[in-house]
């Protein structure tokens, strides 16, 4: 009897052990912990200024776990007025508490995408993902939220000076969700006198929130509260305050370029020029216009945003991106506008002959390539050119080709096109230094309810 019933324990032991969720830990716990910090480890932050945390994922058992299996795959259908995000922040100030969400559309790495491979964390092992607080959005009725325009509700995370309290929950995290610790974060008055005259600026310009982005994964681009439907101003009037708006972040610079605001200034008026929006916001050009000096510019601050200590790692990641993405915008922009000016074969040699085949581009690809190209590459390209031309003719075209701006431009020499070569580059080489030191870290993807961004 004594054996039977010693049987049936042991079977009893196993069976609950297999049954076991795998997010109890050996003490019934959630086997990950959730640690939030300043990046920059600074105790007092400014107002206006946004504020860059370190969350960390912490695996405390002795076996892997599977990030995907608690935390779920975000349901862009979902509706956050009844179902939680999967992670959302509690932050209480001198204004009470509040719950806020700092990008409800986000693919975040640590639950992968609904279709991807779970992510694991292996025994001990640690995730760390740098995140914004700027502006974020309250829990509200999600087609109201739709019918009104999200950025009527977004709030600043800390919209006053004063102490706050700073917690994070994933909520689909097991069965309760997990908590972090709570982060005491204190914004105080500008104090330097720069510092003061710069939170004058952006006070006066009627959004001085205007250096702060609107989803804690989307750094770059204009701030999406200029987008201003929801303030009651279409037209004119919006295109009055934007203008306002943007010349806020290039007079900080002009006027003020040892606060601590402009960094980020630099940083939002560089991007503002890079992508063409000054062109048709400030300068008042047509959109189908390309002010190259203007778009160089931007280039040369996001470059120095991206070199700029003064910025947390996020802003200097995104500075990168955009810089080799524009720069090549800006060279294909170059290349096109390069063709429209191109003279012909016929103009260059002052009379007609047949190409064979060829187009006009082909010819004058071949020649110059022939004069300026890789030297183990201009023996193709003189036999191509000599069954249709005589010696004669090809030095001719190998002289214009090498020499005609718009010819030098359509194929990519120009000196401009030299230098946003080697922005793309530098940028492209320090986005992968950034990995290697940082191997633990992951990145956000920001995704929209309208697709990738």
């Amino acid at each position: 009897m004594r054996r039977h019933s010693l049987a049936f324990i042991a079977i009893a032991i196993l069976t609950l052990t297999l049954c076991k969720s795998p997010w109890a830990a050996e003490d019934g716990s959630l086997p990950f912990s959730l640690f939030i910090s300043k990046t920059d480890g600074k105790e007092q932050s400014l107002p206006l200024l946004p504020i860059i945390v370190t969350l960390a994922l912490t695996n405390n058992t002795l076996t892997t776990q599977s990030i995907l299996h608690g935390l779920g795959a975000e349901d862009p259908g979902v509706e956050i007025d009844k179902v939680p995000p999967r992670f959302r922040f509690l932050i209480e100030g001198p204004d009470g508490a509040r719950e806020m969400y700092f990008a409800d559309w986000v693919n975040w790495d640590w639950n992968c995408t609904p279709n991807a491979t779970p992510q694991v964390l292996g025994p001990k092992q640690s995730v760390r993902m740098e995140y914004c607080l700027a502006l974020g959005l309250p829990r509200v009725p999600a087609r109201e939220m739709m019918l009104r325009g999200i950025h009527s509700y977004a709030e600043q995370a800390f919209p006053t000076p004063g102490r706050f309290q700073v917690q994070l929950i994933l909520s689909r995290l097991g069965t309760a969700g997990l908590k972090s610790n709570i982060l005491p974060v204190e914004i105080t008055e500008p104090v330097t006198d720069q510092d003061k005259i710069t939170h004058d600026i952006l006070s006066q310009t009627g959004a001085p929130e205007v250096l702060l982005p609107l989803w804690g994964a989307r750094l770059a681009g204009p701030n999406p509260l200029l987008q201003l439907s929801h303030r009651g101003l279409w037209g004119e009037q919006a295109t009055a305050f934007r203008k306002q708006a943007y010349l806020a972040a290039s007079k900080i610079l002009t006027d003020c370029p040892d606060s601590a605001y402009a960094p980020y200034a630099r940083f939002f008026w560089g991007h503002a020029l890079a992508v063409g929006i000054v062109e048709r916001e400030v300068d008042g050009k047509p959109p189908q216009t390309v002010d190259f000096a203007r778009r160089a510019e931007g280039l040369g601050l996001l470059r120095e945003s991206a070199d700029d200590p003064a910025l947390p790692v996020r802003y200097r990641e995104e500075a990168l991106i955009a810089l080799s993405e524009h720069a090549k915008r800006l060279d294909n922009s170059l290349r096109y506008e390069g063709r429209l000016r191109m003279p012909t074969v016929a103009g260059i040699l002052g009379e007609a002959v047949d190409l064979r085949g060829l187009t006009e581009q082909d010819v004058l690809r071949n020649a110059y390539l022939l004069a300026r190209g890789p030297e183990a590459t201009r023996a193709s390209r003189e036999s191509l050119l000599t069954g249709r031309f005589t010696a004669e003719q090809i030095e001719k075209l190998k002289a214009v080709a090498s020499t005609d701006p718009a010819i030098v431009q359509t194929f990519g020499g120009g000196a401009l096109q030299e230098e946003l070569k080697a922005h793309d580059a530098w940028a492209r080489a320090e986005l992968d230094r950034i990995a290697r030191e940082r191997p633990n870290y992951v990145r956000i993807q920001a995704r929209w309810s309208g697709g990738d961004r």
